[in-house]
């Protein structure tokens, strides 16, 4: 069983297409199982859902805790061939998910565009924030297909207690290989984002156009 999150976290990038189809089309050929999770997929307008349904190797993993901004009910999905799906039947508690998470899902999926309206908001966002930070003189942000962007600085703790002392919570990645001063930026509400981008830019001690 391979696990491959697409969009990827905490790179914020996404696979190449080609890339996810050799794999799918391998673990059909070699009796494996492809679990794509697709926790950020409103964000790319990126969908393996057809390829799962043309391959039993491949499985989707999907939440409402991201797009539809329900991490507290900590609810999730998977799309997978009946033959995967049974499996993991055998895996999951009777009465699994509470009768209230059950609730607030029943009420937030009467309301389908709902999140359309909020992702829409938030890609606009991201991109505004992208192209704010690509002016910063001492970090480097990269291109993003999810709700956030990675950010490599010169120091991630400097910057991450330098922003905390202005009231602005990131989240530190510098502990993974290859991501040293690196820190990981959700995109928030536009007040939100221009108080980050006041305190990114205060840090280093140069003015923000």
């Amino acid at each position: 069983m391979l696990f491959l999150p697409n969009p990827h976290a905490p790179t914020a990038r996404l696979f190449a297409e080609a890339d996810i189809h050799r794999l799918a089309d391998k673990a059909a050929r070699t009796g494996w199982l492809l679990v794509i999770d697709e926790a950020y997929h409103q964000f790319s307008g990126t969908d393996y859902a057809p390829l799962a349904r043309a391959n039993p190797s491949v499985a989707l993993l999907r939440t409402f805790s991201k797009a539809w901004g329900l991490g507290g009910v900590r609810a999730g999905y998977l799309l997978a061939s009946p033959e995967v799906c049974n499996v993991v039947q055998n895996f999951v508690p009777p009465f699994g998910l509470p009768a209230h998470t059950a609730q607030i899902l029943l009420a937030v999926l009467e309301s389908p565009g709902y999140v359309q309206g909020i992702v829409q908001t938030l890609v606009a966002e991201r991109e505004k924030l992208f192209q704010a930070l690509q002016k910063h003189p001492t970090w480097r942000v990269y291109e993003s297909q999810t709700n956030f962007l990675l950010v490599r600085t010169p120091d991630a703790a400097a910057a991450y207690q330098g922003l905390l002392r202005q009231g602005i919570l990131v989240r530190r990645q510098d502990h993974y290989p290859g991501l040293e001063g690196c820190i990981r930026v959700s995109v928030g509400t536009p007040q939100e984002n221009q108080r980050l981008l006041e305190a990114a830019f205060s840090l280093a001690e140069v003015p923000h156009a």
